[in-house]
């Protein structure tokens, strides 16, 4: 898949996009940049116009920045992920141990319900194995007994006003 290295700079109240090989373009906004892009390169006719990667270049020195942020923050997800993990582990270790939730919460530094939510078996999401007729038959069943749970309110409503009166 072909991908355009489109560099961006800013000027003026807009931005200029330098499209790679192609030329260059002026957006207002940066978020409309791809979909300038997009139709710019349709408009000269390249046919992978719709489906190649647009790949943004801030520069030099803001690239630089950004590139850093996105490490750090790749870094940081990581960190998360190995919390996670470690408590879940001594979590379940202490709960199995005799521990009650919130010992283990006071231990940790976290809230019982997280505690709960971490020792609690992983739960997996059900498949829906139904051919599509039996789930148009399924669907077909809920909606008449809906129908019918709002005819017997009626009936009974209608009761109760002729009793009443």
């Amino acid at each position: 898949m072909k991908t355009y290295s489109v560099r961006v700079s800013r000027r003026d109240s807009g931005w200029d996009a330098g499209i790679d090989g192609v030329g260059w373009i002026r957006v207002d906004r940066l978020t409309g940049v791809e979909r300038a892009v997009r139709a710019h390169l349709a408009v000269l006719g390249f046919g992978d116009a719709t489906t190649a990667r647009v790949e943004l270049d801030y520069g030099p020195e803001l690239g630089k920045e950004v590139e850093a942020v996105r490490e750090a923050r790749a870094s940081a997800e990581g960190w998360v992920r190995y919390a996670a993990d470690r408590s879940r582990e001594l979590s379940t270790r202490l709960v199995e141990q005799g521990m009650s939730g919130a010992e283990v919460a006071l231990i940790l530094g976290i809230s019982p319900q997280r505690v709960s939510q971490l020792v609690a078996p992983a739960k997996k999401k059900a498949v829906d194995v139904r051919t599509a007729e039996e789930k148009a038959a399924a669907k077909l069943l809920k909606k008449q007994r809906k129908a019918e749970k709002a005819a017997r309110k009626a009936a009974e409503e209608r009761l109760s006003a002729e009793i009443a009166s």
